[in-house]
């Protein structure tokens, strides 16, 4: 993966913290890969870190700086030890990122240290955010990944971290941490599947002020214009047409499909990985009961559908009996202009 920063960080048992920061130099893209990937190196070799570099380029640059930074010794209001259990909290924040693309923070814990709770937390929501963990049998370290993704004008995360260190008996060779927030794809925000006009809703919606003292009644009607926007569907009530009612449906599966164009371009997601993520999408259907194999093949890769509504006005066309594109996009102008009558 490609990547507009990397920050690497190495804490030893003392306390003292290694810090190295890279980014994409001339002509060489910053391209990273996470140590299980690939075979980096002979075994004569030792491993340059908690990313695999197939650029040797930046393997080199990584290998040079790493040797070569400086260490910090961290405060005891950071890093303490008490009966052999260490607790670890680190602030990072301004983390540069690029729109479009992410940057990756990894912390290396101390040789043989077995995590027992990683926390990851935005700041300012303090909501829990998503991090990958792996073990690098290699270096005896477990290594904490984060991604950063454009946010308030940097990214921002407090790490808390309670681990012991296991020396004897092989623990660490068989050793794993799980939680429900691990995940090796990072970080999964709305706006990425979201377009411009939807985003705007949403943060609308987020900061409109509720009235405690509101029925649940009225605070459900008061937002349900701004929820049903999201994919473009009416208010409810009785009065459309067949017409209408049918490109009801099919504006809903077009917007589905413009998620997805979006969450493989600009997150590099699989169709495998979305449909995991979005098991309620119709269109999924839709591929399976209308498209032979071949075309199938072709669905299957969202990088290859251009135009995506043409693409997808060609899809509906055969889930509607053969209809032209022209028709289904006739039925999806009739149903936005009912939208924007009861708006």
């Amino acid at each position: 993966m490609d990547v507009a920063a990397l920050i690497v960080e190495q804490l030893e048992a003392d306390g003292f913290l290694k810090r190295l920061v890279m980014r994409p130099k001339g002509r060489h893209p910053l391209t990273v890969g996470f140590p299980d990937e690939c075979d980096e190196s002979p075994s004569d070799e030792s491993p340059s870190g908690p990313f695999f570099f197939p650029d040797e380029h930046n393997k080199v640059v990584f290998k040079q700086g790493f040797e070569n930074c400086s260490r910090l010794k961290l405060s005891k209001s950071l890093f303490t030890a008490v009966n052999g259990t260490y607790h670890l909290q680190l602030h990072r924040s301004g983390i540069f990122t690029v729109e479009g693309t992410q940057s990756y923070y990894a912390l290396s814990l101390p040789e043989f240290a077995i995590p027992e709770e990683i926390n990851v937390q935005d700041p300012r929501s303090e909501m829990l955010l998503r991090k990958n963990v792996l073990r690098d049998d290699e270096r005896k370290r477990f290594v904490i990944y984060i991604e950063c993704r454009p946010q308030h004008g940097g990214f921002d995360f407090l790490l808390k971290v309670k681990f012991r260190i296991e020396r004897a008996h092989r623990q660490f060779d068989t050793a794993e941490y799980h939680d429900e927030h691990v995940s090796r794809y990072g970080q999964l925000p709305y706006e990425v599947f979201l377009s411009p006009e939807q985003r705007q809703d949403v943060h609308r919606f987020l900061a409109s002020k509720i009235d405690p003292n509101e029925s649940l009644t009225n605070r459900s009607a008061s937002s349900t214009g701004i929820t049903d926007r999201l994919f473009e569907v009416p208010l409810q009530g009785d009065g459309l047409t067949e017409k209408e009612r049918n490109g009801k449906r099919c504006a809903k599966i077009i917007e589905e499909m413009k998620l997805i164009k979006r969450a493989h371009s600009a997150r590099g997601f699989t169709i495998t990985q979305i449909r995991e993520m979005h098991k309620e999408f119709e269109v999924w259907a839709v591929a399976a009961n209308q498209l032979n194999r071949e075309d199938l093949e072709h669905f299957n890769h969202p990088g290859r559908w251009e135009p995506t509504v043409g693409y997808a006005l060609l899809l509906l066309s055969k889930e509607y009996g053969d209809k032209s594109p022209a028709t289904i996009n006739d039925w999806v102008k009739a149903y936005r202009r009912y939208h924007k009558r009861v708006e």
